[in-house]
């Protein structure tokens, strides 16, 4: 089986990045670039080839969100940056290193897409989608992991903050799903900023879908979220996300 980087950004990693790059500089309105084309790779959901274009296909739109996400993003909207999670157990590392997508690198570089939206700075729905050959193996290793080893939760630390992930009971979804609840505390240009939510994995063949739901509360700055996301928004958004992930895949 292919093996990560250790501690290597991952999709939780890339899922705070998101979050933390738009609320802080702001979401260009508008902004639709597309990232490089890749080599297509075959899934054990389909047939035929799966390459970055058909990925794309299969993204969140904003007519499947809720009013007033008039905010788009697409690409890697962290802007490459890496932020490195570390869990305070060692024994709960691997659900972190798991759960990541691997793009591959050079020749063997897999297909990818995201995309971001944002509802008037305080709220944040982000929609990644990723091959992964070995996707089978890194859910049960994960799903192991946070049960046997770190009965569901997982505390980390980043570069500026902690946080901590609960694992969520969830209705079935695609071939495996895991349902995370998210609890960030970090620092926004300089600010206290709390950022809550959930993250859904939904794994169909050799596909990973990432759907996470998240608001933001960082009043020195103006951003107050009027409440934390409810896990039924999750739920409704992951389902969307699955269905569109479907239809892409026949």
């Amino acid at each position: 089986m292919g093996r990560l980087g250790p501690r290597r950004l991952g999709a939780i990693a890339l899922v705070t990045a998101l979050i933390i790059t738009t609320v802080a500089c702001g979401a260009d309105r508008g902004d639709r670039t597309s990232p490089t084309r890749l080599p297509p790779a075959a899934t054990a959901a389909s047939t035929s080839p799966v390459d970055s274009a058909r990925l794309e296909s299969a993204l969140l739109r904003s007519s499947d969100l809720p009013q007033g996400f008039d905010v788009e993003t697409r690409g890697d909207a962290s802007g490459g940056s890496s932020a490195f999670l570390t869990a305070v157990d060692p024994a709960c590392q691997p659900v972190l290193d798991e759960l990541a997508p691997d793009h591959g690198s050079g020749a063997m570089e897999l297909p990818h897409a995201e995309v971001g939206y944002q509802r008037a700075r305080t709220a944040q729905v982000g929609h990644r989608l990723a091959v992964s050959p070995d996707a089978v193996e890194r859910f049960r290793k994960a799903r192991r992991t946070l049960t046997a080893a770190c009965e569901g939760h997982v505390a980390f630390r980043t570069a500026g903050g902690s946080g901590r992930y609960v694992l969520r009971r969830g209705p079935r979804m695609g071939a495996d799903v895991i349902y995370l609840r998210s609890h960030l505390e970090t620092r926004v240009a300089d600010a206290p900023a709390t950022v809550e939510g959930f993250l859904v994995f939904v794994r169909i063949g050799d596909v990973v879908s990432i759907v996470s739901v998240h608001t933001s509360h960082i009043p020195e700055l103006g951003i107050d979220a009027r409440r934390a996301p409810r896990f039924v928004e999750a739920v409704l958004l992951a389902r969307r996300a699955t269905m569109r992930l479907r239809r892409a895949l026949r």
